[in-house]
């Protein structure tokens, strides 16, 4: 829906005030004495948890799916008429829907053309249902030709209060007359109950082209990620936050600015460009927040446009324990790195899915889009029509990646017997569990008072010897089977001999 008050302008930003994208949150800067610890997995990716430790700590990059890409544009609307063929998420969303036991793929079908609904029982083969809304195809949105979308998010809210509110959608679009002349921009918020028949619920306040949205389960808050540009013109987030969702008709003057790439982020060697925060989506995971940073390593437009390229964007990740401050261990080592290999479908611009991962039992999933730059028609700057779009925005797939589950860091050992020691710690369950990899090696826990003296029973000469590769093992002790139920706030020891531990869990059921 137009909205006159929202002009042809990017996001501006005069005054900077918030922080780069390297700076240590203040949790971790001045850590609490005691950490409350729920009963969802504790991940080592920081030092939150840690008194101290003589391990070496190692984060994992993804490991791409081998038949990549998984998706590629097939239909009329997705093939473009040749020129600029897309179908992958920008950054839309996947997600597995426990209703009806599906995966669901929502993306981007045609550059500046339709949303589309992909569905598939294990994530890897897709479909495209038949769907009414645009009979004949796939598409959820109706196609407007006066009307070029751009990115957009979905998000599943399991808490939602009423059924018809159970997917949420952000979408920005332009406004173009015949000529394909933007006349005006504007984001704008949806409901539906199946995510096929959608509800437009209103416009949102000012943002910019690749605004997304999250949702943080631990304050309860819509996060609006907003696309802004410094005052010299450098891409960065702003962020708007709120209680309710549709809630959304922000002053130009509330978005406060939030990340942006820093003195940390160092130029592409072969490329040569400053980077920029092109773009920024998060999710819970398990007891912190997981940060997608898609850093744009360049070329700009105006060179990408000239040559058909896509920009090269790398997926970094960072991690949250506040909502707010991101704490990101591997900057310029990609999550997930654009091949920046000609004719490849991931040669660059690669975009996060909307939801971030997917549960898929001892693994999870990471889905993305990315862009070779190959168009049927088109070379270099002709634009097919299009608004500011040719070669350079062409040839988008959807692919996934793979972790271990807990896997975005370990703490390892491979030559002694290293340990770390945990903070005092307040639980929520009586029963230990790891995740660890010991092939050859050992694992053992040992249960201290927040002194740091070994409570009885609890020694590690008393510890049963975990010496496997497991996701959620149980911890036990020759005498004990559950931890001291009157004792808080209590330290654990772990002892790595030759092996990795990703994680622990205090609670009073096993999970799978």
């Amino acid at each position: 829906m137009p909205d006159e008050a929202n002009p042809i302008m990017p996001f501006h930003v005069d005054t900077v005030c918030g922080t780069g994208i390297s700076a240590l949150p203040p949790y971790l800067a001045v850590p609490p004495e005691t950490v409350s610890v729920s009963d969802a997995r504790q991940l080592f990716v920081d030092d939150y948890l840690i008194d101290h430790t003589d391990l070496t700590r190692i984060y994992y990059p993804a490991k791409p799916y081998a038949e990549n890409p998984v998706l590629t544009p097939q239909t009329a609307v997705e093939c473009d008429n040749g020129i600029c063929p897309v179908a992958g998420p920008f950054n839309d969303g996947v997600w597995f829907d426990p209703d009806d036991g599906m995966y669901k793929l929502w993306y981007h079908a045609g550059w500046f053309g339709g949303t589309a609904l992909a569905l598939s029982r294990d994530g890897i083969a897709w479909e495209r249902p038949q769907l009414d809304v645009v009979p004949g195809t796939n598409l959820v949105l109706p196609l407007n030709r006066r009307r070029m979308r751009d990115g957009s998010t979905v998000w599943l809210d399991t808490g939602a209060r009423s059924p018809d509110e159970r997917w949420k959608m952000f979408l920005f679009e332009r406004e173009v007359d015949d000529r394909n002349h933007v006349l005006r921009e504007h984001g704008s918020v949806l409901s539906s109950a199946d995510g096929i028949h959608w509800t437009f619920r209103g416009n949102t306040g000012p943002c910019g082209d690749n605004t997304g949205f999250y949702f943080d389960p631990f304050r309860n808050r819509w996060i609006f990620s907003i696309r802004g540009f410094s005052k010299d013109w450098k891409r960065m987030r702003c962020i708007v936050e709120r209680d309710d969702f549709f809630d959304c008709r922000w002053t130009t003057e509330e978005p406060a600015p939030w990340l942006w790439c820093d003195e940390q982020d160092r130029p592409d060697p072969v490329i040569g460009f400053v980077p920029q925060l092109y773009d920024f989506n998060a999710a819970a995971y398990e007891s912190i927040l997981i940060g997608v940073f898609g850093v744009m390593r360049g070329p700009e437009n105006n060179v990408c446009e000239a040559n058909g390229i896509p920009k090269t964007i790398d997926l970094e990740l960072g991690f949250s324990r506040d909502g707010v401050h991101w704490f990101r261990p591997s900057t310029g080592r990609p999550f997930l790195r654009s091949s920046r290999i000609a004719g490849r479908w991931d040669r660059g611009y690669l975009h996060a899915a909307g939801g971030i991962w997917v549960d898929a039992g001892d693994h999870i999933r990471f889905y993305y889009s990315g862009w070779s730059g190959i168009s049927p028609r088109l070379s270099g700057s002709a634009n097919g029509g299009h608004f500011a779009a040719n070669a350079m925005y062409a040839g988008a797939g959807t692919g996934f990646a793979t972790l271990r589950r807990d896997g975005f860091a370990a703490l390892c050992d491979y030559s002694g017997n290293g340990t770390v020691t945990t903070r005092p710690l307040v639980l929520s369950g009586c029963e230990l569990y790891v995740n660890y990899i010991c092939p050859g090696g050992a694992l053992k826990v040992e249960v201290l008072d927040a002194a740091g003296n070994v409570i009885p029973g609890y020694g590690a000469d008393e510890a049963v010897i975990l010496d496997g590769d497991e996701l959620s093992a149980r911890v036990l002790w020759r005498a004990n089977n559950r931890l001291p139920e009157h004792l808080s706030p209590l330290r654990f020891r772990f002892h790595v001999y030759r092996g990795a531990l990703y994680s622990f869990r205090c609670g009073n059921t096993a999970l799978s």
